[in-house]
Parts: structure tokens; sequence; C-alpha cells
């Protein structure tokens, strides 16, 4: 396949803030695959930044 891309993580705050930017940037589609989206700061976030772009379509 093509355009395909890979980044390890070692810092859970890096990764997040990298997620949040490619909701903010995605223009086609999100996919988004967890086990499990904690109601604490960071899953209310996330969920809002999802419904965020989802208002915009």
């Amino acid at each position: 396949t093509t355009d395909n891309d890979l980044t390890i993580y070692t810092d859970g705050h890096q990764k997040f803030d990298d997620l949040i930017n490619d909701i903010r940037h995605a223009q086609s589609y999100i996919h988004i695959q967890y086990y499990i989206i904690h109601s604490d700061n960071l899953g209310k976030q996330l969920l809002h930044e999802l419904e965020k772009k989802l208002k915009k379509v």
C-alpha cells in the first residue's frame, strides 16, 4: 500500500496531542480504535474534538 506512516510514541502526552491534531485536520474520514475510553479529562477532550468535527460535516 502507499501513504502509510508509523510513529512510535514514548510519551503519552505527545501521542494525545498528535491525535487531537489529526482529528482537527482530517478531511475525509477518522478511524479510531481503542479498547477503553475513560470519562476523564483526556476522554472528554477526545469526544469533544470528535463532536466539533462532526458538526463541520
